[in-house]
């Protein structure tokens, strides 16, 4: 075999050199390679690399896992700039409103900021705050933000959170009617800010107060207001809309536009704001045709948060501080807000939450939605997991009062009616409506068709025209589903539960969807498709209806709700109020029913206007914060504690229900508080031992008050036990193991006075340590005029930060317990671990390879690797982290082999844990911490750079810590290498198995970071990839002891390049080339396109030559001055062009030229004479001084110049004023020596102005020429 190959390529050899003497190119050696071994193993080209990574490495980067990729710093992002300096309220007293003078003050002082922050790039000034803080908002890149910290007069700059919306019976459970009845509480002269989605104020159910007398805002005086500049609303757009709805604005789209476009099926904003005030007509009420609110004389401010367009699905934090700064400024008492984040934490120093607590200052009660995420695994209950939390911000702010969710008693429902062809009523059935009315297609024989989960699979072959789609839930998004049926042409969509679940569920909208679409409970959706199936035809015919049925869970805490506490052991949530099934306004004179703390919170608004209303009456000295301080502690005592409802005598966690559901009348009628440290909850933070805490109990009224204390439902803590209805809950433990005792068990406060009780929580020797112990002290009042006050506490009960802050790592054997759950339902896990990523092709994957084992992929960590080479391919290493618990703060080092800190990264802070069941999905996937990347290298302080470090094992390790004081770090390491050599591929030999079948048999081999096997061992064949033998599980030989993959699709009459490459586990790609000849093959012909430089000559007047042309066919490699050419793809005939980029020196260069055919022959070896001149002739004038270009004659009619010419390297010719003087041209370059002319020229009868043109060009037409002006 390797004798006919050697004869094969003599044959090459000898037509080559025929060829390339016939050009009249004359190499001066021509041989072929005699080793068979080199041959075999050509390294891989550029053009091959090229190849692979633009067509090859995407494909690998598909089957790897990937993250999502964060924090581009070029990602435009709204940013909240604080400025130093108080702002207008901290300039006045409490409870008084700030005037001109002090809103012009801080304006004055962020202008010059301002105006700095606007040359930056890309910025784009919003809102100003001058009344909640002093600041304003920017749209800027986010690598811009650096430079606006480090502008004087900035306190602190911070990307814009954005947040979404928390989503007649519900009265009677928290007395808010007998508040109306009993004491002529409705919210009169109390007005409401709603900042949210917006309000629909043509909604007759907001029709204007009945008592003018008592409105607080109408036109005169909103329009003062604004004439003072106290607004961030735009002062000259008209903003006043009715006595009900005095003021409005759009802060997101900075227009007038205040109803909800976005949504307008079910617009959040407008529900909310009919729980707080609307108005309803008392016979429409009861037909259930309109509703009241809880404060339905209470006014309303409609500050819309949420952008009408399509970034409407969340609201920036700076619209609204903006909206708040307003609400401050037009005299709100309460402002709701049914919105936030979920996993929040308290920062006395995060701007919306320095804006809730100004607007407290100014006696503004601010009410927040807790969030509707639930426990944080959930659907999956993990009892033995403590911090389950999940309350958000900005509800977590110490001055927001925090809402959670009690389920109403009875819920309004909508029905639809479907019949068949025939008219037999096949369902009536509850269903929830979409964006868009289907209401224009019922009734016109439309039929609907059976489409499975509504994946694109599911609508081929199937005739959707002028037909509805009925779709199940699952496999994809509602979105999705919901599209696809859209672009098959489906007029509108049922969508029904999966299997066994009869929920009736809202599902995502999306501005690209134009059909109509509805949601049905399973059992409906299986009727219809079991008629299908039996061939009825069953058509979009029937009736809508609506009926208010008994809530099935009634009587119990939403299960959506967000468990408390925060992540520091702060209480909360504070208080429940009705929010699960709440029927209220919808625009265009709409109702619907909704359920979220988003119903609950503007419940508690409307609650809070009626008491803060009691309180001008009672408590008319009381103001600004102390009012607002009070009306809090008011509502918590007088709250009523709710019992599980499965397990009898044991109370709801107060982590869940916080003091439990409001009781508007008892707040109103009580006069006594019952505070630990000011606030009327006990969060005893960490404690490790038995604890006594002391309740400050204050009479604001006129009677003396007597209470018995007592411990409700005594001592809990979280059942170790998942149980019913997949909850977490509570168990009362025995007085063994913990209980509550009382320095006296009577206590009796006179008008006006003071007391105080101890209160000791006792722990028995024989509890457990790290659990929650908590529940609720009872000052029971016989008095049935004096209500009962409750005082919930809450503390943990060993270390806080002891509890894992992950999961666990991707190779660690142990799995979380969490991840066990998920792992034993058959659940991926995979991307809730901890990962290393890293970016390949501006893809973040998962780096490492694994296996699947016993249900989950165990990756090996010695395969972690990164390459640190600027090839965007594994250059660096991010952790990927699944955060179980809120962080502080996330700190990253590098160690080397000896554990020796190396580089410290930095850290950053505020990480939010997970929620497994985010609706965005992202609670199944691991946080990257882009900001804490290592890119391989340290810093070398003797040469001031960062190096990239020697190859080898390092560690990179994080240290993380809960949001508690002096807690511990919690560590994960992640092991990696820096691996930047190629793996090495050898191909041992190649075998004929079929007429253009070969068996290509190869090794590869790394030594640091191993061979990726994801990588496919790319193939090549003359040049281009090909996929099929790519795709080829590479085969093992046990005879050749090699592997081998099978070509095919050889070209006859051709040498056939054949490349096989390997990735290693770094992205480092390596691999090596073979010739297999077919047939006679005629020797590659190089024709250059300039002929002077491939006769041997050329001159040129620049330092850069670009040399082109084209080779008849592929040859393995062409070499000018001892670089690679660049090879372009071949063309129809096969011919490649080429281009070479050259670096000349001045005068003679020589250009060496090699070119290797595929199969190792030399074609060309020699060289090309470039005379290179880039360098102007000089001129040098020596008499008379020149100066700045003027020549003088000082009154002589006659100048004489004297003075050389000279050049580098060419010949020249010398002008004046256009007459050749001296040819001094030669044939070829010139010494200097023989180069230089003296000149003396003569100028008679100049005049003053005249021109004197002396012009040099040198053969090389480089030109010199210098213009003089006579000066007489």
């Amino acid at each position: 075999m390797k004798k006919g190959f050697k004869t094969g390529l003599a044959k090459v050899v000898s037509l080559t050199m025929l060829s390339t003497m016939a050009l009249g190119f004359s190499p001066k050696s021509v041989y072929a390679e005699e080793n068979l071994n080199d041959l075999l193993n050509a390294p891989l080209s550029v053009q091959a690399k090229e190849q692979i990574l633009n067509q090859i490495l995407p494909m690998i980067n598909e089957s790897k896992l990937k993250v999502d990729d964060t924090k581009d710093q070029n990602e435009v992002v709204r940013a909240i700039v604080e400025v130093d300096g108080q702002c207008a309220t901290q300039m006045v007293a409490k409870g008084v409103a700030p005037g001109e003078e002090e809103i012009r003050e801080v304006e004055e002082s962020q202008q010059p900021i301002k105006e700095n922050v606007r040359g930056l790039d890309e910025a784009k000034i919003l809102h100003s705050y001058t009344n909640v803080m002093n600041g304003f908002s920017v749209d800027i890149k986010r690598g811009e933000i650096p430079k606006i910290e480090s502008m004087t007069g900035v306190v602190k700059v911070v990307e814009a959170k954005k947040y979404t919306e928390n989503m007649n019976t519900a009265k009677k459970l928290t007395q808010a009617e007998d508040v109306w009845k009993d004491y002529s509480l409705k919210g009169e002269g109390q007005v409401v800010s709603i900042i949210d989605t917006g309000v629909d104020f043509n909604n007759k159910a907001f029709k204007a107060p009945e008592d003018k007398s008592k409105l607080k805002l109408n036109k005169d005086s909103v329009n003062e207001i604004k004439s003072k500049g106290a607004l961030r609303a735009n002062k000259d757009a008209e903003t006043y809309f009715s006595e009900k709805v005095p003021f409005g604005f759009n802060y997101a789209d900075n227009n007038t536009e205040i109803v909800d476009k976005r949504d307008s099926k079910s617009p959040h904003g407008c529900h909310v704001a009919g729980i707080v005030a609307a108005d309803g007509d008392e016979n429409e009420v009861k037909e259930n045709k309109s509703i009241k609110g809880v404060a339905p004389e209470a006014q309303l401010l409609a500050m819309k948060v949420f952008s009408n367009g399509p970034s409407g699905g969340g609201a920036f934090a700076d619209s609204i501080i903006a909206a708040i700064d307003d609400s401050v400024a037009l005299g709100a008492d309460v402002i709701n807000m049914s919105l936030g984040s979920s996993a929040g934490f308290q920062r006395s120093d995060d701007p919306e939450q320095v804006a809730i607590k100004r607007a407290a200052d100014a006696g503004v009660m601010v009410v927040v939605s807790a969030g509707n995420s639930s426990f944080s695994t959930a659907p999956e209950p993990v009892a033995e997991l403590n911090d389950i939390a999940t309350v958000g911000s900005p509800a977590m702010g110490k001055d927001a009062f925090m809402i959670s969710s009690f389920e109403n008693t009875n819920s309004m429902i909508n029905k639809i009616e479907l019949r068949d062809s025939n008219g037999n009523k096949i369902i009536n059935s509850q269903y929830a409506a979409h964006q868009v009315e289907i209401d224009n297609l019922m009734n016109k024989d439309y039929e609907i068709v059976e489409c499975g989960v509504g994946q694109k699979s599911d609508f081929e072959g199937k005739d959707l025209k002028d037909k509805i789609a009925l779709i199940k839930r699952g496999n994809n998004t509602f979105i999705e589903k919901i599209m696809n049926a859209q672009e098959a042409g489906a007029l509108g969509v049922i969508v029904y539960n999966k299997d066994g679940d009869e929920t009736i569920m809202n599902m995502a909208t999306d501005p690209n969807i134009t059909i109509p679409a509805i949601f049905i409970p399973n059992s409906s959706g299986i009727v219809i498709k079991d008629s299908i199936d039996k061939g009825n035809k069953v058509l979009l015919n029937g009736d809508f209806s609506s009926d208010s049925i008994e809530n099935a869970n009634t009587s119990d805490y939403s299960d959506f709700t967000s468990w408390g506490p925060g992540p520091g052991l702060e209480f909360k949530p504070q208080i429940a109020a009705p929010g699960g099934h709440i029927y209220s306004t919808l625009n265009n004179n709409e109702y619907g029913d909704m359920s979220g703390t988003s119903m609950a919170a503007p419940h508690a608004s409307g609650a809070s206007a009626l008491l803060l209303e009691g309180l001008n009456k009672f408590a008319p000295e009381v103001k600004g914060r102390d009012k607002v301080e009070l009306a809090r502690n008011i509502f918590m005592n007088t709250s009523s504690v709710k019992e599980d409802k499965n397990n009898e005598g044991v109370p709801v966690s107060p982590r869940r229900q916080g003091s439990g559901l409001i009781q508007i009348e008892d707040a109103v009628k009580n006069r006594v508080t019952a505070t630990y440290n000011g606030e009327a909850s006990v969060a005893l933070k960490q404690f490790d031992n038995t604890v006594t805490f002391k309740l400050d109990l204050k009479n604001f009224g006129d009677k003396e008050v007597k209470y018995t204390l007592e411990n409700i439902g005594g001592v809990l803590s979280q059942d170790s036990k998942n149980t019913p209805k997949n909850m977490i809950t509570d168990v009362k433990l025995s007085k063994d193991e913990a209980s509550i005792g009382f320095d006296k068990n009577t206590v009796t406060i006179a008008p006006n006075g003071t007391e105080s009780v101890n209160v000791t929580l006792n722990v028995g020797s024989k509890l457990s340590k790290d659990r929650f112990l908590e529940g609720y002290v009872n000052l029971k009042s016989d008095d049935k005029n004096i209500p009962s006050l409750v005082v919930p506490f809450m503390g943990f009960y060993g270390d806080w930060a002891k509890e894992s802050v992950t999961t666990n790592s991707i190779w660690d054997k142990e799995l979380h317990p969490f991840l066990e759950v998920l792992k034993n339902k058959g659940e991926d896990i995979t991307t809730l671990q901890n990962l290393a990523v890293s970016v390949n092709k501006n893809k973040q994957t998962i780096i490492g390879q694994g296996k699947e084992e016993n249900g989950r992929v165990e990756l090996d960590p010695n395969t972690i690797a990164i390459s640190p080479n600027e090839d965007n391919s594994c250059d660096n290493l991010m952790p990927g982290i699944y955060l179980m618990r809120n962080v502080k703060k996330v700190q990253g080092e590098i160690l080397n082999e000896k554990g020796e800190i190396i580089r410290n990264l930095g850290e950053v802070k505020d990480y939010n844990k997970k929620i497994f069941n985010a609706s965005s999905g992202s609670g199944k996937m691991v946080d990257v911490l882009k900001d804490l990347a290592w890119d391989g290298t340290i810093y070398n302080s003797s040469t001031g750079k960062t190096e990239v470090v020697p190859e080898g094992q390092y560690t990179y390790k994080v240290s993380m810590y809960v949001d508690y004081d002096d807690a511990k770090a919690q560590t994960i390491e992640i092991p990696v290498k820096i691996d930047l050599k190629a793996p090495e591929v050898k191909i041992s030999s190649y075998e004929k198995i079929g007429d253009d079948e070969y068996k290509v048999y190869f090794n590869a081999k790394d030594e640091l970071s191993g061979i990726d096997p994801n990588g496919k061992f790319p193939v090549l064949i003359n040049g281009e990839i090909n996929l099929d033998a790519t795709n080829e599980v590479p085969k093992y030989d046990e005879q050749k002891k090699s592997y081998y993959k099978v070509v095919k699709g050889l070209k006859d009459n051709c040498l056939n390049e054949i490349t096989i490459a390997a990735f290693d586990n770094a992205m480092n790609l390596g691999g090596s080339t073979t010739v297999i000849k077919l047939g006679e093959v005629d020797p590659a012909v190089i024709a250059f396109d300039d002929k002077d430089f491939e006769k041997g000559s050329k001159e040129i007047n620049s330092k850069n030559l670009t040399v082109t042309g084209k080779v008849s066919r592929r040859i393995k490699s062409l070499e000018i001055n001892g670089k690679e050419a660049e090879f372009g793809a071949p063309d129809v005939n096969g011919n490649v062009s080429f281009v070479s980029y050259l670096d000349l020196e001045e005068g003679v260069n020589t250009v060496n030229i090699k070119a290797v055919d595929l199969d190792g022959t030399v074609i060309i070896n020699q060289g090309t004479k470039v005379n290179c001149d880039a360098t102007k002739p000089e001129i040098q004038i020596e008499s008379p001084k020149i100066e700045d270009g003027k020549i003088y004659a000082y009154g002589q009619s006659t100048i004489v110049l004297k003075g050389k010419i000279s050049d580098n390297i060419s010949g020249y010719m010398f002008y004046s004023n256009g007459t050749l003087i001296k040819d001094n041209t030669f044939n070829g370059p010139a010494d200097p020596s023989v180069n230089t002319y003296e000149f003396e020229l003569k100028y008679d009868n100049v005049k003053n102005g005249d021109k004197i043109t002396l012009k040099v060009e040198d053969q090389l037409k480089n030109v010199n020429e210098i213009v003089l002006t006579v000066v007489k």
